[in-house]
């Protein structure tokens, strides 16, 4: 516990001064400014001798799971178990969150209550809560006295998911392991849900009862035979996004989003992220599986220095037969196409998603997507966060996306 008694040192000063003054002057104002000084001198003394001596302080959390954008609640709960004199309590919640932590200013008449604020759209990552300080002191400010408390908790922040509705992409290299449009991997017996109409669906996969409650065609969902398996790639290089953080998010963002898109669908996902710690996550699509996955994003930073061409070089030689790699990145340079013509020629199916920054990325990036078009990599140009719309066709340069 910290104590600031530089007023009651000058108090005391203050004391003598007034006393040797009484004594020496007599009268009524010199002994009057004598009293109000000790008063106020026992004040501070006893405010420093009993404030924070038996105060619970304690934070309570909305959750220590959100998603990227969503408000953090906070409550801070107090009691106090001394009668020491008039004071006050202020609160400042420690923690690397810019936020309005800051408690109202609470009186020691008030034995117990709480103060509650709100973090708005909290950032991706994992948030550290370290302690809540708090301090206290008298009425005129001679006396200080802080002390931490709440403990340390941490509140995970995950990627922001957005919805996807139809992810056109085939992979005719399966061979009959796994083949994503499910014209032929379904079960047509076996009805699990509907979802929304999207062109391309057939009539015969109406469900017209879902349609006739008034809230547009409705398709149905069979219960899939097969599966599909997408290994993602998330470039973390340094140099690819510059001072362009909302690149990187937005990167972050559809691969989370492409991911719960796959495991919704019972296809398997994994995750290749090479920053300054170099992870490998397997194949699986299990719900459990999805948050592990997640919990990676939450913390990823663009602090790699591997070439994005050398890491998708290396572990394309662990992808299962079928399975799709699927490649993120703000930058289409020369070495990372000649990477994936490399595994274009070798029969292993790859997608490429540009994060395009129409403003200050140089038109040349694009030069590339006729030459990687005719070799059946599908390139897709994410400008903003419409994912869905992208994914659907309706951003492109030139060349078809689906």
């Amino acid at each position: 516990m910290k104590r600031d008694l530089r007023g009651l040192h000058l108090l005391l000063v203050l004391l003598a001064a007034t006393f040797a003054f009484g004594k020496f002057q007599g009268g009524f104002v010199p002994w009057f400014l004598f009293y109000v000084t000790l008063s106020l001198t026992l004040y501070a003394g006893a405010v420093a001798l009993g404030a924070l001596r038996n105060v619970d302080v304690t934070r309570e959390l909305s959750s220590k799971r959100l998603t990227a954008g969503e408000d953090l609640r906070v409550m801070i709960r107090y009691r106090i178990r001394s009668h020491f004199p008039l004071s006050w309590l202020y609160f400042r919640e420690e923690s690397d969150v810019k936020h309005p932590g800051q408690g109202n200013l609470i009186f020691g008449l008030q034995k117990a209550g709480e103060v509650t604020y709100s973090i708005p759209r909290m950032p991706r990552g994992r948030h550290v809560f370290e302690g809540i300080r708090v301090t206290s002191g008298d009425l005129f400010g001679f006396v200080k006295k802080q002390m931490t408390a709440g403990g340390r908790e941490e509140v995970l922040v995950y990627p922001r998911v957005r919805p996807i509705r139809l992810w056109l992409t085939t992979n005719d290299r399966n061979a009959g392991h796994s083949f994503f449009l499910n014209r032929i991997s379904e079960n047509v017996t076996s009805v699990v849900g509907v979802r929304d109409y999207v062109p391309g669906d057939r009539l015969n996969r109406i469900h017209w009862k879902a349609t006739a409650r008034g809230q547009g065609l409705k398709v149905k969902e069979f219960e899939h035979r097969t599966t599909n398996d997408f290994l993602f790639v998330l470039d973390r290089r340094e140099w690819s996004y510059g001072d362009k953080r909302e690149l990187f998010e937005r990167a972050v963002s559809l691969i989370a989003s492409l991911i719960a898109y796959a495991i919704d669908r019972r296809f398997s996902a994994g995750l290749v992220s090479c920053g300054k710690k170099h992870a490998v996550l397997p194949l699986g699509r299990s719900q459990d599986h999805m948050l592990r996955l997640f919990e990676h994003l939450a913390t990823v930073e663009p602090d790699g220095k591997e070439p994005l061409s050398q890491t998708v070089l290396r572990e394309a030689v662990y992808l299962p037969a079928g399975a799709t790699l699927v490649i993120v990145t703000p930058l289409l340079d020369d070495p990372l196409v000649q990477a994936v013509i490399q595994l274009a020629y070798r029969k292993i199916k790859v997608e490429l998603f540009w994060i395009a920054d129409p403003e200050d990325r140089p038109k040349t990036d694009g030069r590339w997507l006729g030459t990687l078009a005719s070799l059946g990599v599908q390139t897709t140009r994410i400008t903003d966060d419409n994912f869905d719309e992208a994914l659907r066709g309706g951003i492109s340069d030139g060349i078809p996306t689906a």
